[in-house]
């Protein structure tokens, strides 16, 4: 059972944002404010993108703080972002 890997790398792929941010994460946990750096978009855009992840189980969040906090992708993140084109 489980999410249908194909339909979550849709859901990743549907949105630059999205994509963006598991490209960003794979191998590679990160801040926010790197993420969004790193894919020059505004951070409320790679915010909003982490929290539609974090619903999907594709991230999560590690430490209290959200100025602090480091995203990672899930194993199942992991997954998906194989399947996830570069560019």
């Amino acid at each position: 059972g489980g999410p249908d890997i194909l339909e979550l790398v849709a859901y990743v792929t549907g949105s630059g944002y999205r994509k963006a941010v598991v490209n960003s994460l794979q191998n590679n946990p990160e801040q926010p404010s790197v993420i969004a750096e790193e894919a020059d978009v505004a951070r409320s855009h790679i915010s909003r993108a982490l929290s539609e992840l974090s619903d999907k189980r594709i991230v999560q969040s590690h430490g209290g703080d959200s100025r602090t906090k480091i995203y990672s992708l899930t194993d199942l993140g992991e997954t998906v972002a194989d399947y996830v084109p570069e560019d």
